[in-house]
């Protein structure tokens, strides 16, 4: 009696349904990439600002006083130091802390300065994980009117005292009535729109889309970041959800350094009485 065991194995209707399903799970998995890339460039540039955030601190507490801006841009300066060598203005200046040294409060994080280690560019700036330098800001403001900026030139900030320190970045969460923009954030930062007005120091990563944020066709949201300069200084910044919506694009990633950890870290290393 002949047996006739029965074949197993796949037909090419059920070979061709997983070979189906595998290329989905590709094209899918091939798609996420640049996504799960993107979301690991924010956290190492969140990480990277909250490093630099305890540098900034740690400066103070050494020294006593903010760093001024790097700038690497010679032009007009006056400084023949000003190579962009991503270190404070006031070493431009023999490094003397006890003299106004900064001539521009926004420009490029000092981040040789600060000690930070990281990826530098040609001309000595700290760069973002998106390979653009980061920024960063200082307030200029000075209470005493003694024509030393408070908190960038030492022993200033203990003259003024606590009490009168009154740093004036603000950080709004919203776009600021475009009309108002200037140095006043009370006009330009609506009171439910205000994350903090009175920051002595704002750090910036200009994000995925940078190159963007300088196109005029954006929304003025975006812009609001980089329309500092040196004649027209602008104390107000806008954290916002990213959004990739043409036209309303925004992807910055901006930090800020809090007054009250900055006085009581400072006390703490004999700074300020």
């Amino acid at each position: 009696m002949i047996n006739f065991q029965k074949q197993t194995g796949f037909t090419l209707v059920e070979i061709a349904i997983v070979l189906l399903i595998v290329t989905i799970l590709l094209g899918y998995t091939m798609a996420m990439v640049p996504v799960q890339q993107e979301l690991k460039q924010y956290t190492q540039a969140n990480e990277e600002m909250d490093r630099i955030n305890e540098a900034i601190y740690a400066f103070a507490q050494a020294n006593g006083y903010l760093p001024c801006p790097a700038n690497n841009n010679v032009a007009s300066s006056g400084f023949e130091c000003r190579d962009g060598d991503a270190t404070e203005d006031g070493e431009c200046e023999g490094n003397d802390p006890t003299a106004e040294a900064c001539d521009l409060w926004y420009g490029f994080l000092p981040g040789k300065t600060l000690g930070l280690e990281g990826r530098y560019s040609n001309a000595g700036l700290l760069l973002d994980p998106w390979s653009r330098p980061y920024r960063y800001q200082v307030t200029d403001n000075d209470n005493d009117a003694n024509g030393d900026a408070d908190f960038i030139v030492q022993g200033e900030m203990g003259n003024v005292g606590i009490g009168n320190l009154t740093p004036d970045l603000a950080v709004c969460n919203a776009d600021p009535t475009p009309a108002s923009e200037g140095d006043d954030e009370a006009t330009d930062c609506a009171a439910n729109q205000l994350i903090i007005g009175e920051a002595p120091v704002v750090v910036l990563s200009t994000g995925k889309d940078a190159n963007d944020n300088n196109n005029n066709t954006n929304s003025w949201v975006q812009r609001e970041n980089l329309d500092n300069n040196a004649a027209d200084p602008d104390l107000v910044f806008v954290k916002s959800t990213k959004v990739d919506t043409a036209g309303s694009q925004y992807d910055d990633v901006v930090k800020w350094i809090s007054p009250y950890i900055l006085y009581s870290r400072m006390i703490e290393a004999g700074q300020l009485p």
